[in-house]
C-alpha cells in the first residue's frame, strides 16, 4: 500500500495555514501584499504543488528571492507547529495503520516533502511502527513521483500494490502503472480532480475497507 502523506494521513491544513498566514502577512509588511486573513480554501488549494510554482501563483509580483523567503518562513514556522505538538493525524489513521500492519500488509509513505520534514514526522508519529518505507521526493532530486514509485518497486519486488492519495499528482502512480487507487475526498482535492481514481472515499473510517478489497 502506497499512500501519499499530507492530506490522506495526515491533517496538514492544521499546521499549514497558519504558516502560510506568516508568509503572508511578511509579503504585506514588505509592501507587496494587502492584508487579508487566508481561508482554509485559499491555503488547501496549494498543498502538494510545488512550492515555487504555488507562491509563483499566489503572490505573481513578488521577486524569485522573496518567495525563497516565503518558502522559509512556511518550512520553518511548520517545523516549530510540529515540534509544539500541534500537527495531527486525521482521526482514526493511526487505528487503520495498526490494524493493516497486524493483518500483514506493507505499507509506504511517497510523499512530495523534504527529508527534514519526513523525519520531523517520523519522529512525532513514530510512524516507522506501521510502515516498512517513507520515500520523500528530496531523497530522489525532487522527481515526480511516478520516478520515485520505481525505487518502491525494487524494494518491494513481485507484489501487487495499491495507491492512495487526495490529489491529481498522488494517483500518477496508478494512471501510470495501471494500479489500483483510492481517491481520497476527505483530504484536499476535489472529487472532480480524483474522479479516475478506482474506488473514492469521503472519510478517513471508510479507507481501511476499501485498500483491503483492492489488495
Amino acid at each position: 500500500m502506497v499512500f501519499d502523506y499530507d492530506g490522506t494521513l495526515h491533517e496538514c491544513l492544521r499546521i499549514y495555514k497558519p504558516a502560510l498566514q506568516k508568509a503572508w502577512d511578511y509579503l504585506v509588511a514588505i509592501g507587496y501584499e494587502e492584508p487579508r486573513q487566508l481561508r482554509d480554501e485559499d491555503c488547501a488549494r496549494w498543498l502538494g504543488i510545488n512550492v515555487w510554482d504555488m507562491w509563483a501563483g499566489l503572490a505573481p509580483e513578488a521577486p524569485d528571492y522573496i518567495h525563497d523567503c516565503c518558502i522559509r518562513i512556511v518550512q520553518g514556522h511548520m517545523k516549530e507547529l510540529v515540534e509544539r505538538g500541534e500537527a495531527r493525524l486525521f482521526p482514526g489513521v493511526p487505528e487503520m495503520l495498526a490494524s493493516l500492519a497486524a493483518d500483514g500488509y506493507d505499507m509506504v509513505v511517497l510523499s512530495n516533502c523534504k527529508h527534514d520534514y519526513k523525519e520531523l514526522h517520523l519522529a512525532s508519529f513514530g510512524l516507522m511502527r506501521w510502515l516498512r518505507g517513507f520515500y520523500a521526493a528530496e531523497d530522489f532530486g525532487f522527481a515526480p513521483k511516478p520516478q520515485i514509485f520505481r525505487a518502491i518497486e525494487a524494494d518491494f519486488p513481485g507484489r501487487r500494490f495499491v495507491v492512495a492519495g487526495d490529489r491529481y499528482k498522488d494517483l500518477e502512480v496508478a494512471r501510470e502503472f495501471g494500479l489500483p487507487s483510492v481517491g481520497c475526498l476527505y483530504g484536499y482535492g476535489g472529487r472532480e480532480e480524483l474522479a479516475d481514481a478506482t474506488v473514492l472515499v469521503s472519510d478517513v473510517r471508510e479507507l481501511e475497507a476499501a485498500l483491503r478489497e483492492l489488495c
